[in-house]
Order: structure tokens, then sequence, then C-alpha cells
């Protein structure tokens, strides 16, 4: 926003521009230049934290940007993660299951071995 006359920079620190040395003292503005100075000097400063805040706004609108990239990220790595956890821990119970009963088959069997071998033994 440049609310400088003619896009002239200030002349000194603090100066809006509103000093235009073409102005004639006139009794009528010199009741004026007093109270435009004023406004003048409201109106550069506001300038200047507009400008602040927008910039401001735009750096946080920025990190939120980055922070969203981040947790759109993490997200995935953990849906990720998720399913392998769940296909891994679905396979390890099938395989527990599995074992198990492959356990227990084997235990009929050698019960059924050893009492086909007893009575085999006392004949």
């Amino acid at each position: 926003m440049n609310i400088q006359p003619s896009g002239n920079p200030p002349a000194k620190t603090g100066d809006c521009g509103c000093n235009d040395p073409v102005i004639k003292d006139s009794p009528t503005q010199a009741s004026i230049n007093p109270i435009r100075s004023q406004y003048c000097e409201i109106l550069y400063s506001t300038a200047g934290e507009v400008a602040k805040q927008e910039t401001k706004f735009e750096s946080e609108k920025r990190m939120y940007q980055d922070k969203t990239c981040i947790f759109v990220h993490t997200e995935e790595n953990y849906r990720r993660y998720r399913n392998f956890e769940i296909t891994a821990g679905s396979e390890l119970i099938q395989t527990n299951d599995s074992v198990k009963a492959n356990v227990t088959q084997l235990n009929v069997w050698n019960k059924a071995l050893n009492t086909l071998l007893v009575s085999i033994s006392k004949q």
C-alpha cells in the first residue's frame, strides 16, 4: 500500500511524504497543515502495521501449509504401518492356530502309535 504522493520516498525516517514543499503557507493552509500532518502520520503508521500483519499472515499461512503437508505424510505412514501390523498379526495368528492343530494331531498319532507298540510288544 503506497500512501505517499506521486510515489516519492519519504524524505526522512518517520516522514510519510505529506510535507510537500510545493504547498504555500496561507492562513487557511496553516490551520489545515497540523491536522493534515496528524492524519498523515496515523495513515502512514497504520499502513506499516497493515504491511507487517500481511507479512505475518503470509508466514503463518505458509507454516500452516507445511504442517498440513507433514500431517498428511504422517497419516499415510501411520496407515501403512497399521495395515502391515494387521496383516502380519493375522498371519501370525493363523500360523499359531496351524501349529496348535499340528501339535494336537501329532499328540494323537503318538498316543495311537504308543498304544499299537504296547499291544505289539505284549504279543
